[in-house]
């Protein structure tokens, strides 16, 4: 049973060391007459993102609390007559203010940041011109998301999954079992985000790219 382990040991270092190379990261270990192989697999997938979100500010002057009350007031009214409801509009962050000196007297600023969700992309264009087009309003950016990101994320895991066991197949021929399975730590951004104004074309969907990376410890 010995020779037979030390056999495996032998074969499947020399596959690893010069069948495998080195973007596969598979390892070999020995404990004994134990032998484990430990391979990683990766995966990824590009969907079309299907919400934007929509970041903007309201910025006043004179620390003007009653006109800001009413500029966001009808910007919510002109977002519900497009087909925005109240839930998809939330605001970032408190009212603050700052003030700027110039050379003839202090003035004081008062901003609002905003955000609106777009779930229907197809009005994204008009919700960019309903801000864009209210007094003391612009648009920061555009966030870029999808609504299932977890269930894509779950998909890809999977995907990552089999692809290690296929790497591990070529080496093994199935003579080891999968025995442990760990998530690894991979870098993945779920959403694109677009500067508004540098940007002259408005797209409805980008297309965001969701990766997975796992060990598998096969025995």
């Amino acid at each position: 049973m010995k020779k037979a382990n030390s056999f495996i040991l032998i074969l499947l270092a020399t596959i690893c060391l010069f069948g495998i190379g080195k973007t596969t990261l598979t390892r070999v270990y020995a404990y004994d007459e134990d032998v484990r192989l430990s391979v990683f697999g990766e995966a990824k997938k590009e969907v079309k993102s299907d919400i934007v979100n929509v970041m903007g500010t309201i910025e006043t002057y004179n620390a003007d609390n009653e006109n800001m009350s009413t500029i966001y007031s009808d910007l919510i009214k002109q977002l519900n007559d497009i087909g925005i409801d109240n839930s998809s509009i939330s605001t970032l962050s408190c009212l603050s203010s700052y003030r700027q000196c110039d050379y003839m007297a202090p003035v004081y600023y008062l901003t609002l940041n905003f955000e609106v969700t777009v779930s229907d992309t197809q009005l994204l264009s008009q919700v960019c011109e309903t801000v864009s087009n209210t007094a003391n309003c612009k648009i920061n950016g555009l966030n870029y998301e999808c609504k299932d990101i977890s269930q894509i994320y779950d998909e890809v895991l999977t995907l990552a999954i089999d692809n290690a066991k296929s790497k591990a197949n070529n080496v093994l021929k199935n003579e080891m079992q999968a025995k442990h399975i760990f998530e690894q730590p991979t870098y993945t951004c779920n959403s694109v985000y677009k500067d508004y104004i540098t940007n002259s074309e408005l797209s409805e969907s980008e297309n965001i790219t969701i990766s997975a990376r796992v060990k598998v410890v096969f025995e």
